[in-house]
């Protein structure tokens, strides 16, 4: 945050749902999730609110399923100017790397 990386991604292999209904004050303790309550807590402290200006994107098991979508999403939110991921471990990184280098 103190590098003005303010409009972060969480990239989590939990699924959307739980993201959403964390969104919405219902929480439950998954790994994930407290990671996510790090995120809040730091927006907090900056000032920025991270549902408006960033995105949670649920990278759901297993990932060759999902892997066009999951692209499709790291590319809308780099679209949308978000400029910092916080990605669960390095295959989900792996993912916005890839995404990056497709870009230029």
């Amino acid at each position: 945050m103190e590098n003005n990386f303010n409009k972060l991604v969480f990239l989590t292999q939990e699924p959307a749902r739980e993201a959403i209904r964390r969104k919405h004050g219902i929480s439950s303790k998954l790994f994930d999730m407290d990671i996510l309550d790090g995120i809040e807590d730091a927006c907090r402290e900056h000032n920025v609110d991270f549902y408006n200006t960033g995105r949670v994107i649920a990278r759901n098991i297993p990932y060759r399923e999902n892997e066009n979508e999951v692209k499709k999403q790291i590319n809308a939110a780099l679209d949308a100017g978000c400029n910092g991921f916080v990605c669960m471990n390095d295959i989900r990184a792996l993912s916005v790397y890839q995404a990056v280098a497709e870009r230029g």
